[in-house]
């Protein structure tokens, strides 16, 4: 009896596929996207931000998984993971641009704020 098997020539990797943002925090938000086809070889996925003048190459691993830090708070960040290879490190595949929205600030910073505001309200009424 004859048995089969798919034999897959090699190329350069495919992108990521099913990427998800979680874990929001007010700086922070982790990203996680499923691998595809790496090529023949070992792949590498670069997590790229948006930035005024383009996209910025922010992690680079050998796995599609991402805790992203110093993100500005209360807002949408645009993300895209590229995936190239060793063999074909010139060619990158990339996702299209996804978002990751961090979630409002209500750290050291903000309660300090609200602190000094409330110090400065009691002294206007005291004064008057």
């Amino acid at each position: 009896m004859a048995t089969f098997e798919w034999i897959y020539l090699p190329g350069p990797a495919d992108a990521p596929r099913d990427c998800t943002t979680f874990n929001a925090t007010a700086t922070a938000l982790s990203i996680d996207c499923e691998a595809t086809f790496d090529g023949g070889s070992l792949a590498w996925y670069a997590l790229m931000v948006l930035h005024d003048k383009g996209y910025v190459v922010k992690h680079n691993q050998s796995v599609p998984t991402f805790l992203v830090t110093g993100l500005q708070p209360s807002k949408n960040h645009t993300f895209r993971v590229c995936a190239s290879n060793s063999e074909y490190w010139m060619n990158q595949d990339c996702t299209q641009p996804f978002f990751g929205h961090t979630a409002r600030e209500y750290g050291k910073k903000r309660i300090i704020r609200m602190f000094l505001y409330l110090l400065y309200a009691i002294f206007m009424a005291l004064k008057a």
